[in-house]
């Protein structure tokens, strides 16, 4: 599983959930992040672990199993992702997706920083645009291909973060007041290839 960005954040929680406006895909379910008041569209049939899920020995292991971890490394990345789904029965690599939330202390992320969760791979190729979720808020979405560096397996992911919260400015890369506080959700999805992590993502925004 991916680790987000290395962004100077603070982690919140926000009072912003899904409008009327977001539609949820046929085989998806909508499901909330826990002290989040988020909802998002996750596939019906993944295994799903929040924060209040950790005594569940059984789920966590499932979703251990599925992301080739231990269960207590699970356990603790629920400290950093505050909801872990997974496609538990796949053969081979499981598709999955991570969820959490800060502070950020202007703007949506700009190209650059959301590109570092792929610093250590090596990119094929990459996308960046700005987006509007099903219910009208601001998203900017990176999606990029190639190969692990480490591993040189092939990765495909969709990195999208969403602004939750209110504040003077939420576009990327828009001018804002030194005091300017944008909350956001960051969705990582890790899928079998570039075009099944732009279907999930675009998903997911439709649903928020």
């Amino acid at each position: 599983m991916s680790v987000l960005m290395s962004t100077s954040v603070t982690a919140c929680s926000n009072n912003s959930g899904s409008s009327a406006g977001a539609t949820t895909a046929a085989g998806y379910t909508l499901t909330e992040v826990p002290g989040f008041d988020f909802s998002l569209a996750i596939p019906t049939d993944w295994s799903t672990l929040t924060p209040d899920d950790l005594d569940d020995d059984a789920l966590v292991n499932t979703v251990a199993e599925a992301l080739g971890q231990d269960a207590e490394s699970v356990r603790e990345s629920a400290d950093t992702f505050h909801l872990i789904s997974v496609d538990a029965d796949a053969e081979g690599f499981a598709e999955n997706l991570v969820v959490s939330q800060y502070e950020l202390e202007d703007a949506l992320p700009p190209e650059e920083e959301l590109a570092e969760v792929t610093a250590d791979y090596q990119v094929d190729s990459s996308n960046y645009v700005q987006r509007e979720t099903g219910s009208g808020a601001d998203a900017v979405l990176y999606t990029a291909s190639g190969t692990r560096g480490e591993t040189g397996e092939d990765f495909a992911i969709a990195l999208m973060a969403i602004a939750t919260g209110s504040g003077p400015t939420s576009a990327a890369g828009a001018t804002a007041s030194p005091d300017a506080v944008i909350t956001a959700t960051f969705v990582l999805i890790e899928a079998a290839s570039a075009d099944r992590a732009q279907e999930l993502a675009d998903v997911v925004i439709g649903s928020v």
